[in-house]
Formats: structure tokens, C-alpha cells, sequence
């Protein structure tokens, strides 16, 4: 019942001694929390982090034990350990009820777009002919959307999306009663570095146009073109690459929009600030002290006018109240 590679063909392979199967139940089934034990569909949440540990760590270590998928390391572990022995003859029903309640666990991740909004940043399986998806993963037990999606995220890529991504940016669909999530992270450079945190994950990486990724289910076996002119696989991501669309046309239309209400405020500074110059060389120069040695050059003296030597004439019309008396004259003629 294990699953065969060439290597296994040719002899080379063994199975893992029950030593190695011991150390796995260990690990991840009697030193559990008492919570993950409390159901079969928990328990083998716990056995595939087992699998992905023999996997990625105990056979890089001694490469003459064999690989085993999934559903062949859960009997095989049956098989071999003490605590689940007694429960072998029912792995087929156990795995069947574990794939339901798998199937319908909610699944958050990311859509990594470039700073242009034309990219988006999607991920394979370790062998080349492995379908193409976003980073994400599916929620543990009390875990918020927005959590989940930035640890899933991190664990694949090794990026933290946490300083970028905005709660309220994200696409969900539905599908068979699956809820499913992508956070839409903008802005991040295409010349990023991007690695798994664990071994065996992720084969490669590829900024993908948004334009030529598939809308549609029949076509994600065969949408964008590689440069060896290789049609490529696609998994889930149909359902979310039209609605990204017009997240990404409402957002540089917003762009565009800021960028000309920045130019009015930067023309509308400009004219406010000639405006001020003008005014404020219309203005009389202020005066400075002279003998203060401050560099600044003294305004010119204003000649003050002499007091009138007589009251103003009166403007109200009254020719009564406009006559005054020459006191000057008077005395001149009285001295004759």
C-alpha cells in the first residue's frame, strides 16, 4: 500500500523502523494538548504534522527511508505504533471523515500584488508539474482571519504581509460550505526574496500578470505561458482574479484622483504664495535703527508735515461755520 518511487523500485528504499514511528507518536499524539485528542478529525491534524516532520526532517537526515503520501504514513503509523494499534482496522473510515471535516475548515491567505498593481505573487508544490497558488493555509481553532492569513503567509514566504495588509481589503468566496479568504497586500517589490520556513513546502516562486491569470474553472490548467512556452496549473485561484480586477481598477482610479486633488493644492499653495509676495512688496519698507550693526540697511526719512495753523474748512455746507478770522492780518492793519 505505500506509494513507490524509482528509487523504492530499485530495492533502495526501507521502511521506517518502529523506533522512528514510536518518536513520531511521541511527539505528536501522546504529547498533544488533551483538546486535539477529544476527536479523530483533531487527532489526525496532529498525524499530519507528523508526516510533514518525517517529510521535511527525519529524511533528509537518513535518505534510505522511504516517502509515503499522506493517507500510507496514517496506516502505516496505525500499523506500527502501540497507542493506535488497536484502531488500524478503522483507518479507512477515519481518513474519510478527516477529509470531510478538512475539506470544510476555513482557508485564509494573500494576494501579493507589486507596486504597480499589474503582479501578483503566487506559489508551487516542490515538483515542477505542481499546480500554482496563492500563499495561505487553513485557520486553526480559535484563530481570527487576518492571524491566520499573516502566519500562513510568513510560513511560506517568509514575508510578514502584517505592516501592509488592511483588514477590511479581502476577497471571500464559498465553495462546497468551504469558506475561503484572500487579504489583498499591495505594494511589495518584485525584487523581494521570498523562502519557506519549512523544507519540502514550495518548489518556486513567480510574479504572475493579473491580466493573463485564468477567470474561469475550465481554464486553470492552462493559463499563464512560461518562457519555455509551458502551459501552466492553477488551483483556486479562478474565483478570486475578477473580483481582484476591480479591486485594482477602483484603486488607481482612487490613485489618480489623489494625484490630481495633490496637484490642485499644490497650485493653489503656489498662487497663494505669489499672491503674498506681491502684497508684500507693496508694502512701506520697515525702518531700521541706525548704529545697531545689524547689516540691515536704514529706510529713507519721511519729512513730517508741519500742524496746520489753522482749523480745516468745513465741508458740511454751512457757510456760517466755514469763516475764520487772519489773526495775523488784523494785527497787521490795527498797528498802522
Amino acid at each position: 500500500s505505500l506509494r513507490l518511487t524509482e528509487a523504492d523500485r530499485a530495492g533502495t528504499m526501507v521502511n521506517p523502523g518502529k523506533d522512528v514511528l514510536d518518536d513520531l507518536c511521541m511527539r505528536f499524539v501522546l504529547n498533544c494538548p488533551d483538546e486535539e485528542l477529544r476527536s479523530w478529525e483533531r487527532l489526525l491534524f496532529q498525524v499530519e504534522q507528523a508526516h510533514w516532520f518525517y517529510e521535511d526532517y527525519i529524511r533528509p537526515e537518513r535518505p534510505e527511508l522511504k516517502s509515503f503520501a499522506l493517507k500510507d504514513f496514517v496506516k502505516t503509523l496505525f500499523d506500527k505504533c502501540s497507542v493506535l494499534k488497536r484502531y488500524k482496522e478503522q483507518v479507512g473510515d477515519i481518513l474519510l471523515k478527516f477529509n470531510a471535516y478538512k475539506s470544510l475548515v476555513p482557508v485564509m491567505g494573500a494576494m501579493i500584488l507589486d507596486p504597480e498593481l499589474e503582479h501578483v505573487l503566487l506559489l508551487r508544490g516542490i515538483k515542477s508539474s505542481s499546480s500554482w497558488g496563492f500563499p495561505k493555509g487553513k485557520v486553526n481553532q480559535e484563530e481570527a482571519d487576518l492571524d491566520c492569513a499573516i502566519r500562513e503567509v510568513l510560513e511560506e514566504t517568509s514575508f510578514d504581509i502584517g505592516p501592509l495588509v488592511c483588514e477590511e481589503d479581502a476577497i471571500e468566496v464559498f465553495v462546497k460550505g468551504q469558506r475561503r479568504k484572500m487579504f489583498i497586500v499591495a505594494g511589495v517589490d518584485r525584487q523581494t526574496l521570498f523562502a519557506p520556513k519549512m523544507r519540502g513546502e514550495v518548489g518556486n516562486y513567480a510574479w504572475m500578470p493579473v491580466s493573463e491569470l485564468p477567470t474561469r474553472k475550465e481554464h486553470e490548467g492552462a493559463g499563464v505561458v512560461t518562457e519555455q512556452d509551458q502551459k501552466l496549473k492553477f488551483w483556486g485561484v479562478w474565483r478570486f482574479i475578477k473580483p481582484l480586477k476591480v479591486w485594482i481598477k477602483k484603486e488607481k482610479q482612487n490613485s489618480k484622483k489623489k494625484k490630481k486633488r495633490d496637484k490642485r493644492k499644490e497650485r493653489e499653495r503656489g498662487e497663494k504664495d505669489s499672491s503674498g509676495g506681491k502684497k508684500a512688496a507693496m508694502a512701506p519698507a520697515a525702518t531700521g535703527n541706525a548704529g545697531h550693526g545689524d547689516g540691515a540697511a536704514a529706510a529713507p526719512a519721511v519729512a513730517k508735515a508741519d500742524p496746520p495753523t489753522h482749523k480745516p474748512r468745513n465741508t458740511t455746507g454751512n457757510p456760517f461755520l466755514d469763516f475764520t478770522i487772519d489773526r495775523e492780518k488784523v494785527l497787521g492793519v490795527l498797528s498802522l
